[in-house]
């Protein structure tokens, strides 16, 4: 969009009109109803208009008109420069406003570089992670159906084995059986004959404790009478040494 001029008749105008209404024309007074127009050139037009205000004055006052005219536009110029001032204290404070800005989003410009580098290579890791996960899951599906198969497998192998030794075992126990019935009628004979041999052997025993008795009862009478006998053999030995 064009940017719009202003024109030095519009500030006269409207300092003409600020004039009217019992109103100072200052630069920020005409700037406000204009909405157009940089201070230097409203306060260039505004110079330019009290010069042909004052010509006017001078040419149709008399003395001391010119005088409060002179005053005036002296006044005029003090409030001018006040205004200037505060135009210069509010374009520095803009400036170093401006600058903060700028700083701020220079920085702001960088963090989002950073950023933007943080999240390529986020974005990087994430797409080897999922590719690394595809394969992880065809591995894990191979694994799987491998394992399901080997493990069928193995269970029929396993059924196959254990029907082979249930009936093996089946055949172990009858012939087992059919040996023990077999060897069963001779055991018998055989348990009679030791049950025999037992009984006489016990017989024995029996007639073996009751000899061990006797032969204990004479050896303890036998021991008693050694022992009377031994005092009267001491003495006989004590009185042939005295003789």
């Amino acid at each position: 969009m064009p940017k719009r001029l202003v024109s030095q008749e519009a500030v006269i105008k409207i300092a003409e009109e600020l004039l009217l209404d019992n109103r100072i024309p200052t630069v920020v007074a005409i700037r406000e109803r204009l909405k157009v127009g940089s201070a230097t050139t409203i306060c260039k037009y505004l110079r330019q208009a009290k010069q042909q205000w004052f010509m006017r004055a001078f040419a149709d006052k008399n003395n001391s008109n010119i005088d409060v005219v002179k005053k005036n536009e002296l006044e005029e110029k003090r409030i001018l420069k006040l205004e200037l001032q505060k135009q210069l204290c509010h374009n520095e404070t803009y400036a170093k406003e401006l600058i903060s800005a700028e700083t701020t989003i220079i920085k702001l410009t960088e963090t989002n570089q950073q950023l933007q580098a943080t999240v390529q290579k986020l974005q990087n890791d994430l797409a080897l992670v999922t590719k690394e996960k595809t394969i992880l899951e065809d591995c894990y599906q191979k694994l799987t159906k491998e394992i399901t198969s080997n493990r069928d497998a193995m269970i029929l192998q396993q059924e196959q084995t254990i029907e082979s030794l249930r009936q093996e075992i089946q055949t172990i126990n009858q012939t087992n059986f059919n040996a023990v019935q077999q060897v069963s009628f001779a055991g018998h004979d055989a348990l009679l004959q030791e049950k025999v041999k037992t009984l006489n052997l016990e017989e024995k025993l029996k007639e073996l404790q009751k000899l061990i008795v006797q032969q204990q009862n004479k050896l303890a009478v036998l021991n008693k009478a050694l022992q009377q006998q031994q005092p009267l053999e001491f003495a006989k030995h004590e009185r042939i040494g005295h003789g």
